[in-house]
Formats: structure tokens, C-alpha cells, sequence
């Protein structure tokens, strides 16, 4: 590849990644769950896990998932960080759990040769 080949591919990526959030934030707002990047998702609960590898991941819920947890739970991905993400599966027992005001740690897939935890934790509405 050439500098003129790499300029132009680098560019396209710095051009497409800004609009990802966004989109996140509007299919959220539809009622699905994915990732959100700026203040339009600023009623998301986001959840910081415990560091592996030299870094951490966040996961975001919103405030119903716990006051009225889905059957079957909720499957959700972590933010994308040095190259990959993880996913994060909370049973309908333990998201009410925490919607109750109890803890739960909750470990996620294991990816890119590690996984990480996530302490799960509200105050009850």
C-alpha cells in the first residue's frame, strides 16, 4: 500500500467511527440496548469492570432493566477497547437482585485471552 492508499483508507475510518455512537444512541432510545457514546444515552447506568491486562471495559443498563428485568436476562457487549470486546449475560434472577439493592459480580466471556468482572449495584427505586 501505498502513503496516497493509506491516507485515503485512514481518513474513511476516522469518518465513519464518529457517526457508530450516535447510531448507538438512537437505537437505544428505540428500545434496544447497545453502547452509548455521548450525553444522549445520559440516562444509562454504565458499570466499569475490573482491569486485566492493562485495561477496562464499561457496560451500560438502563435504570428498567433492573426495576423490571426481561425474562431470560439480557446479553449485553462491553465497550470496544485495545481491539476487542466482551459480553456480559445477567440472568433475570440477579438483574432483580440488583434492582432489590443487592451486589452481584458478574464475569464476562472471555476474549482476546482474558475476561474481566463487573460488580453490579443500585440503589432500590
Amino acid at each position: 500500500m501505498n502513503r496516497r492508499e493509506f491516507v485515503v483508507r485512514a481518513g474513511s475510518v476516522v469518518l465513519v467511527l464518529p457517526g457508530v455512537g450516535w447510531l448507538g444512541c438512537v437505537t437505544a432510545r428505540a428500545g434496544k440496548d447497545p453502547l452509548c457514546a455521548n450525553d444522549a444515552c445520559a440516562d444509562m447506568l454504565v458499570f466499569t469492570s475490573t482491569e486485566s491486562y492493562g485495561h477496562r471495559h464499561t457496560v451500560q443498563f438502563s435504570p428498567t432493566t433492573f426495576r423490571a428485568p426481561p425474562p431470560g436476562g439480557v446479553e449485553k457487549r462491553t465497550s470496544f477497547d485495545q481491539g476487542h470486546l466482551h459480553v456480559v449475560r445477567v440472568s433475570e434472577e440477579l438483574l432483580a437482585a440488583v434492582g432489590r439493592g443487592e451486589t452481584v459480580e458478574i464475569p464476562t466471556t472471555v476474549d482476546a485471552g482474558h475476561a474481566h468482572n463487573f460488580t453490579l449495584s443500585v440503589q432500590p427505586a
